[in-house]
């Protein structure tokens, strides 16, 4: 009796612990759901800051700029949580567009 006391109890601590590990792990996943896309450089704050996010809007499609010096766009994940707004950190230097004027 006492060693079908103690298998049950061993066998119960097993189970519990199983339970929580696949209930933690279930909820620890997280799906980002970001979207690559571009964005136009409108410099809407005012600030004249080509790395403020707020400066741009996403575009519907694919920029008609393309040389120049001054910057039209711009290719970025959406921001997470902000899907209208570039994040600044994944723009690379083949991500930018340029106009011949302000």
């Amino acid at each position: 009796m006492k060693r079908t006391t103690v298998l049950f109890a061993i066998l119960s601590i097993v189970i519990t612990s199983l339970a929580f590990t696949m209930k933690k792990d279930g909820n620890e996943k997280v799906v980002s759901k970001t979207t690559e896309q571009w964005f136009y450089y409108s410099d809407l704050t005012g600030d004249h800051n080509i790395n403020n996010y707020l400066n741009y809007e996403p575009v519907g499609g694919v920029p008609g700029c393309n040389s120049g010096e001054y910057r039209c766009a711009v290719y970025a994940e959406t921001l997470s949580g902000s899907p209208s707004y570039p994040d600044m950190s994944t723009v690379g230097e083949g991500d930018i567009r340029n106009k011949p004027t302000q």
